[in-house]
């Protein structure tokens, strides 16, 4: 495949000897002069280090300068962290070192661009006998040399945790291992959250509200007799996420639908003191059609801990009257554990090279060579393949690459009618803000940035590249940028969507998605559907999502929906059967008036329905707990149930908690371009 040049960026390294010989009796004598030892006998030479960057280079939010996306040289964020690592064959897992790793200082901007740019090291020592290098080093994120240790930090360029770069951890090249750094290590940071504890015994003691001095059944919320109210109630207890953000948002709806209930209503003192209740957790009086302003002690929540809205999740017992937190738990489904969520990969360079050694100093060729192609193939010509005693100037024969991917997202949608999961249609004129993109698969890898673990995390990227990256009909938006760890070959990878409704409501695949809300889309990621993949074994090879010193471009788009539920394609609609009541107890899919066995998730297993209100119903269990996980909830104004299941394409698959991005059935709201491109290819004519 033919190599881009717009991303192409180079790190070299030459290693120029300064020990000048003088009265020697002859030539061994000369050479031997040159040698030093270090302080375990160790024979070597004292080196000058000159690190070449060519002039177009790859170098903030996960922006566009944070990943160098365009290639320019003002985008250079230079390098710190720098090592080498010294072996006398190329090194494989089992290879130690030949002496300590070699630690340089950062370089912080090039020097004098051009087509071979270079900073000195002086007097480092080198052992006789060095063949190969691995060289590696990092991207500078704040200040040179200082690591990033904020949450925002971490966010805005990226973290890795590095292990193996140091003598007291380097046994072999084995133990050389970067991973995603968690953003929670621990549950705890979620569990006990003064602000998250708060939120869950607001909306208990919501569902529980009642009033002295007024008859049965309109004293309390949960028996009412106001059709209105009692509709409310019901999808009040459909809560699945308990963020601040959607507090507010579900905290104002129900403020100002407290009018529907007239002054002379048996059930207006209970619509009152719900209101009343509403206003003691809001900094201000509620304005209409906009989120409440809640006071601190419900704000800012799960932010404050790095998590996404809809990673904190909410489930009704109705045995104990109670709201439960069950995010720490949640992991089948619709669910990631709080763990799981890791900040995206730091930019890392990596190289693992042979070099050119020369008997004379050679540095001073390098502006006239042009490139570093040049350098080594006419300024290193003839030179060794290996450091002796009386190599006086070292280059490497390789540019270091980028260790990690990146991936390109961008988010279509296509022109004509647009359908919520209730089949009906959606004013998509506003448009939905994208706010983040979670990204599963990541685990750690190895010395040489392939896969090595089996963990299963996932990032998140809530620093788009633009704030005004928004999704309308007829419209693609422009790209956002994400580092990430390589992935296996042919891995499936889940990944989501986090967009915010900046519309009318709309019927999600868990609930509604009120205006201002946030919701997710979930998105299957397979290589085999790119189109250059490419599977022969080979070195070029295009066969993982996220490649090493690749761009994987992805565009979303997010589906139009349909008017009509029909799974099995066979002409005959999915329908609810439903009781006496209205209430729903089953789909019939072929039209008998019986209720068939029915996969509401997409996932290959049927789900069971429940219509006990003990345990949540109507709705449907889809983790086998016996507990509804997927509410189906009468309309707020006239208290009559949907006619049909959710249809889970395009709008229809949003929901308010984040997807499992290990294996989600739903995925039928989106589908994918994917397509790899050798943009992050440093240095291509080596």
């Amino acid at each position: 495949m033919k190599k881009s040049k717009t991303f192409t960026s180079m790190v070299t390294v030459a290693l120029v000897g300064t020990m000048v010989c003088t009265a020697c009796s002859s030539s061994d004598d000369a050479v031997n002069e040159q040698l030093v030892y270090n302080e375990n006998g160790q024979a070597g030479v004292k080196s000058e280090f000159v690190i070449s960057i060519p002039r177009s280079v790859v170098g903030t939010r996960m922006s566009n300068d944070v990943t160098q996306e365009s290639g320019s040289v003002s985008q250079f964020r230079g390098i710190d962290n720098i090592r080498l690592i010294p072996f006398d064959a190329k090194p494989t897992t089992s290879s130690a070192k030949l002496t300590d790793i070699m630690r340089l200082s950062s370089i912080t901007a090039l020097s004098s661009p051009g087509a071979v740019n270079y900073k000195v090291y002086s007097d480092k020592f080198v052992p006789v006998g060095t063949k190969y290098f691995l060289f590696y080093g990092k991207a500078i994120d704040a200040v040179a040399d200082e690591a990033i240790s904020s949450r925002s930090e971490k966010f805005y360029y990226g973290t890795l945790n590095a292990k193996g770069l140091s003598d007291d951890e380097f046994t072999t090249v084995n133990d050389i291992l970067f991973s995603p750094v968690q953003i929670n290590t621990s549950a705890v940071a979620q569990a006990g959250n003064a602000t998250g504890q708060a939120i869950v015994s607001f909306l208990t003691q919501m569902a529980n509200i009642s009033v002295s001095g007024v008859a049965a059944p309109n004293d309390k919320w949960s028996t009412t007799s106001n059709v209105a109210l009692a509709s409310l109630y019901k999808n009040f207890l459909g809560l699945t996420t308990g963020s601040s953000n959607s507090m507010a948002i579900m905290l104002s709806k129900l403020y100002f639908s407290m009018d529907i209930v007239k002054s002379n209503d048996p059930a207006r003192p209970l619509a009152d003191a719900i209101k009343n209740k509403i206003k003691s957790a809001c900094s201000s009086t509620p304005v209409n059609n906009d989120p409440v302003k809640l006071t601190s002690t419900y704000s800012g929540y799960p932010e404050n801990i790095g998590l996404p809205d809809g990673a904190v999740r909410l489930r009704w017992n109705q045995t104990s009257k109670i709201f439960e937190d069950i995010s720490a738990n949640y992991t089948k489904g619709f669910r990631l554990k709080i763990t799981d969520y890791v900040y995206p990969a730091a930019l890392w360079y990596y190289a693992n090279t042979s070099l050119k050694a020369a008997t004379e100093k050679k540095s001073d060729q390098y502006d006239n060579a042009g490139t570093w192609s040049g350098v080594i193939n006419s300024v290193y010509s003839g030179a060794e393949d290996e450091v002796e005693a009386g190599t006086r100037s070292i280059a490497l024969r390789s540019p270091a690459n980028y260790g990690v991917g990146r991936l390109q997202t961008k988010v279509k949608m296509g022109s004509g009618t647009f359908y919520d999961g209730n089949s009906k249609e959606v004013n998509t004129t506003a448009g939905y803000t994208l706010k983040g993109i979670l990204i599963g698969g990541q685990n750690s890898v190895g010395y040489d940035f392939t896969s090595r673990g089996d963990e299963n995390l996932a990032i998140y990227d809530c620093m788009m590249s633009s704030n005004s990256i928004i999704a309308k009909a007829d419209y693609t938006t422009s790209a956002n940028q994400t580092l990430a760890l390589e992935t296996k070959s042919n891995q499936v990878v889940h990944a989501a969507l986090e967009l915010v409704n900046n519309g009318d409501a709309f019927m999600g695949f868990d609930g509604v998605i009120p205006h201002g809300g946030t919701f997710y889309l979930a998105v299957k990621l397979d290589p085999t559907t790119a189109t250059n993949y490419k599977n022969t074994g080979d070195e070029d090879d295009l066969n993982k999502i996220v490649m090493q010193d690749h761009v994987t471009k992805l565009t979303v788009t997010i589906k139009n929906g349909g008017a009509t539920v029909d799974r099995n394609n066979d002409g005959t609609p999915d329908v609810y059967i439903k009781d006496e009541n209205g209430v729903p107890t089953g789909v019939d899919v072929d039209g008998d008036g019986l209720v068939d066995p029915y996969d509401i998730d997409g996932d290959g297993n049927d789900d069971v329905f429940i219509t006990d209100p003990v345990h949540g119903g109507p709705g449907w269990d889809i983790d086998n707990d016996g507990e509804v996980d997927i509410h189906v909830t009468p309309d707020q104004e006239t208290g009559k149930y949907p006619d049909a299941p959710n249809n889970p394409e395009g709008l229809g698959g949003a929901t308010n908690g984040v997807p499992d991005l290990t294996s989600p059935g739903i995925e039928l709201g989106t589908s994918v371009d994917l397509e790899w491109q050798e943009g992050l290819i440093l240095n291509p004519e080596i």
